[in-house]
């Protein structure tokens, strides 16, 4: 053994004896002047192995959003929101300064949130002096964009009830594609398709057999489909809303009531175990209804609205604060970088409760306590966009029915944008093909903290492998991936919904200069209620005028 291999085994010796101490007892020897100590090289070795490592995971997801080109989020901005909730408001929003502000304008009616339920008020208030105050875009989860003349949604794909609706449809001159068909039958490609006039009961399989059944259930509880918070919760509705409908839905098969909880966590982010009965019927019906849609969805509408109410819309306005008063409201916001304060006869507030609860000032406990009681579900909606034509699906429901799918998978279900242009004849192949995926979170914070903690190309990343793996399309064929995140986004109805509802409505029934007009506090959240939801709110508004 040479000199140098007797040093070089010393000092092995030595550090072994070291760090044997070192772990035993927490002792190192001193360091020579200049040196490191033993931990002090451990650590920075284990720095820069993680550094290493995250410098390796930040390529690698380069790589992958490059691949995929994974386009920023559209949907909520939670950091103004988060800023509102942890009380961080401007010091011009503080209670203390709101004296010191001047106001900048006056209005008849300020509308707060410029979802599809604030533009739908604001076109009814449009001839008059009215501003829609929006902290985005407006149409919030009613949003569309468009890639290569082939429009897409950002939520809601489409909608039942036309006969509500369609006065202000033809008003705007939007004629909305009737699939005639309802959603049973697109689910399952026109095979089982179900006349629930007929006497007998089909014998084709036991799906079919229970979506006869549930046909027949439904026509049982013909109460769940007339409900009005604003006319009062009939007694037999109150029980339905005191129970689960899981208590509900016996004798079906599991692989229906997959089926079932599928669609009611697209369609409101609960399952069958959690949601009230009266809600659970309420939706369920959708399956036996006609489907109408536009391209790109219902955010065909919000666009229309828009387009009809520029001039009463300010955009990126975000509401800091609404001070009820006894001759109307003040209502302070912030336009860019400047505070502005805005005074009004009547103020109508279209965001959701949680929102409102926070902003709103100056009234009673009970009607604002209220307004803090509900949880929400969040969802991802994901549009990947492909270059060519996919002619494999025909179905606007492509739900995912796996036996493990509520505790693995990303995806619930996916809609082909393209369905409705082709239904029509004016789809061109030119235009490729969108799938629109639908991954809903339910209530807590296991969905937000994915939508806002967790890295958004490692999440879309996983969602492209599932969606590659369940249609058969090659991730390599994807042009790219336009995600919209949702967070506080859909008010749960679980049971007790609709008497929490009736509560908050009679509690703010005497105050003459506000309504809370959010569609989910008129019933499930829907293109109807939303519509419900801003008749109410316009004519109470206009009450203050006479």
């Amino acid at each position: 053994m040479n000199i140098q291999e007797i040093k070089n085994r010393r000092h092995f010796l030595k550090e072994l004896v070291a760090l044997s101490a070192f772990s035993m007892f927490g002792w190192e020897p001193r360091a020579a002047a200049g040196e490191k100590t033993l931990s002090e090289q451990a650590i920075t070795e284990k720095t820069r192995a993680e550094n290493t490592r995250a410098e390796n995971t930040r390529a690698q997801n380069t790589r992958l959003e490059q691949a995929l080109n994974i386009e920023p989020y559209r949907g909520d901005d939670p950091d103004r929101g988060h800023a509102l909730r942890d009380g961080n408001l401007p010091d011009l929003c503080k209670p203390s300064n709101l004296g010191k502000l001047e106001t900048s304008d006056s209005a008849d009616f300020v509308i707060v949130g410029g979802g599809i339920t604030g533009l739908i008020t604001a076109y009814k208030l449009r001839n008059y002096k009215t501003v829609l105050l929006e902290a985005g875009n407006p149409g919030g989860q009613s949003s569309l964009e468009e890639r290569k003349g082939l429009p897409y949604s950002l939520g809601a794909a489409y909608f039942c009830d036309l006969e509500l609706v369609n006065p202000l449809l033809l008003e705007l001159g939007l004629n909305p594609v009737c699939s005639g068909l309802r959603p049973m039958d697109l689910i399952f490609d026109n095979r089982e398709k179900i006349n629930l006039a007929e006497s007998k009961v089909p014998k084709d399989s036991r799906f079919a057999k229970d979506l006869f059944e549930l046909g027949k259930l439904l026509k049982g509880y013909n109460e769940a489909g007339a409900i009005s918070v604003i006319a009062g919760v009939k007694p037999e509705q109150s029980k339905l809303d005191g129970i689960r409908l899981a208590e509900v839905l016996t004798g079906f098969g599991e692989p229906f009531l997959r089926f079932i909880d599928r669609f009611l966590l697209s369609s409101i982010c609960l399952t069958a175990a959690e949601i009230s009965a009266l809600a659970g019927l309420y939706l369920l019906q959708d399956l036996f209804e006609t489907i109408y849609a536009f391209p790109g969805g219902n955010g065909a509408i919000s666009k229309a609205l828009a387009a009809r109410l520029d001039e009463h819309i300010s955009r990126n306005a975000f509401v800091w604060s609404v001070q009820v008063k006894g001759d109307g409201a003040e209502v302070i916001y912030q336009a860019q970088d400047s505070i502005r304060k805005i005074t009004c006869k009547h103020v109508i507030i279209a965001a959701p409760p949680i929102v409102a609860g926070r902003i709103l000032q100056g009234v009673s406990n009970a009607e604002k306590g209220p307004l803090f009681s509900f949880r929400y579900g969040s969802y991802l909606v994901s549009n990947f966009i492909y270059q060519n034509e996919s002619k494999q699906f025909s179905n606007f429901e492509n739900f995912n029915l796996s036996d493990t799918s509520a505790e693995t998978s990303l995806i619930n279900d996916f809609i082909p944008s393209e369905l409705v242009l082709k239904s029509t004849g004016s789809y061109k192949p030119s235009m490729g093909s969108i799938l629109t995926v639908y991954s809903p979170f339910q209530p807590g914070s296991q969905g937000r903290s994915l939508l806002f903690g967790s890295d958004r190309v490692e999440l879309l990343t996983q969602v492209a492998h599932e969606l590659s793996d369940r249609t058969g399309l090659e991730m390599s064929t994807i042009e790219a991936v336009v995600p919209t995140r949702w967070g506080h986004a859909m008010a749960a109805p679980i049971p007790g919904y609709f008497r929490r509802l009736e509560n908050l409505l009679y509690a703010g029934r005497n105050n003459p200069v506000y309504t809370l007009n959010h569609s989910s506090l008129f019933g499930v959240q829907c293109l109807e209620n939303a519509y419900v939801a801003a008749h109410y709110g316009a004519e109470r508004a206009l009450r203050r005028l006479k």
